[in-house]
């Protein structure tokens, strides 16, 4: 018998995001990705068809309901970064849980490995 299916991670764009969950405001043309409670391998699939669907927009994570974190989602983040920086497109960490952060710091990560070199609106820094 398998594990049931996570459910799908959303995506929201600018105009549909509540301002108050986040750390700024997102501009038009900006998706959050809201990460799930339980972000491990099982939610890797659904994570990376939310960052697919997102390509070409500059992206705001909210991992502010993240209470269990996995490496294999960290590694998908960390290479979604990159995939946004070659592109010249914002990317990164809007409000984060206590888990994220322990769970990044744990992996000898900062906050500053999850961002480009574009501000969250997708304008340069």
């Amino acid at each position: 018998m398998t594990a049931p299916s996570p459910d799908p991670i959303p995506i929201v764009s600018a105009h549909e995001a509540s301002q108050e969950a986040l750390r700024e405001p997102l501009s038009e043309g900006v998706h959050l990705i809201k990460l799930p409670a339980r972000l491990d391998y099982a939610a890797c699939e659904h994570l990376a068809e939310a960052l697919d669907a997102a390509r070409g927009q500059a992206v705001q994570i909210a991992a502010q309901d993240v209470s269990r974190l996995g490496t294999m989602p960290v590694e998908l983040l960390l290479r979604a970064r990159l995939r946004w920086q070659a592109e010249g497109r914002g990317f990164g960490l809007g409000q984060t849980s206590e888990a994220f952060d322990a769970g990044i710091a744990m992996l000898g990560l900062t906050r500053a490995q999850f961002e480009t070199g574009e501000s969250a609106t997708g304008a340069s820094a």
